[in-house]
């Protein structure tokens, strides 16, 4: 809206430490990626069994899949990427056509996401700045922050912490960007960057009780405590 141009960009990496892990370990698989897998090997069986198809249903047969036959249906599925499927690889670390027309990135990943891990994330944006001149060059037009605790959930309902009596997660002290009250501080910054040319760095952000405050840092600097003050108030902390 407004003229801003926005763009999100994500990719899987492997299970970090922390988010729950109820999604990934659950008896129901996330199924995009095993609907995905038979149509690369354009076989229904390979699916959940909630994938229905005119030529038959999911048989959950990618429990059957070896090591050697999934890296195969990896490899087709990369040869099959331009012609059958659009470009749907989003990991190309060529970003110059957004860097040459102006367009700006604001790039975040929560590092609790259950779904869509960090790490992949992280190795992208590597991968770009090694490829466009580092970080300080892709920083220009495309900036990655990592949010600590933040689960895949955009409502946050995963994103939190544990309450070690109920052991139920409590995110109303949890410091994350806070779009539900209209504080929008990612987008905020993405429009400032955008329509007045203000580069975002550090961005703070509240619990929704603002009993807890915390800065996001552009990466790949982090957060550091700088050894007084109150743990919970942002300005304890520097971006190293």
């Amino acid at each position: 809206t407004r003229g801003t141009n926005l763009t999100g960009i994500n990719a899987a990496g492997v299970l970090p430490a922390g988010p729950a892990l109820a999604v990934a370990a659950s008896a129901a698989p996330l199924t995009l990626s095993l609907d995905f897998l038979a149509l690369v090997l354009q076989d229904p069986t390979y699916a959940w069994t909630n994938f229905t198809n005119a030529t038959g249903n999911g048989q959950s047969k990618y429990l059957t899949l070896t090591y050697p036959a999934f890296a195969l249906a990896y490899d087709k599925a990369l040869a099959m990427n331009d012609v059958s499927f659009s470009n749907i690889a989003t990991d190309n670390a060529d970003l110059s056509g957004v860097r040459d027309s102006g367009r700006k990135v604001l790039h975040y990943h929560g590092l609790a996401d259950e779904v869509i891990f960090p790490q992949g994330c992280i190795n992208y944006y590597t991968r770009v700045a090694g490829l466009m001149g580092g970080f300080s060059e892709v920083q220009k037009f495309d900036r990655l922050y990592l949010i600590p605790g933040m689960a895949h959930d955009s409502t946050f309902v995963r994103s939190g912490t544990i309450d070690q009596t109920t052991l139920a997660i409590d995110n109303t002290k949890f410091p994350t960007p806070q779009n539900s009250t209209g504080r929008d501080e990612l987008f905020v910054a993405m429009m400032n960057w955008v329509e007045n040319g203000v580069a975002p760095g550090r961005i703070e952000v509240s619990s929704s009780n603002n009993s807890i405050s915390m800065p996001l840092c552009v990466y790949p600097q982090k957060a550091t405590y700088n050894g007084s003050g109150d743990v919970r108030a942002a300005a304890s902390y520097t971006c190293t």
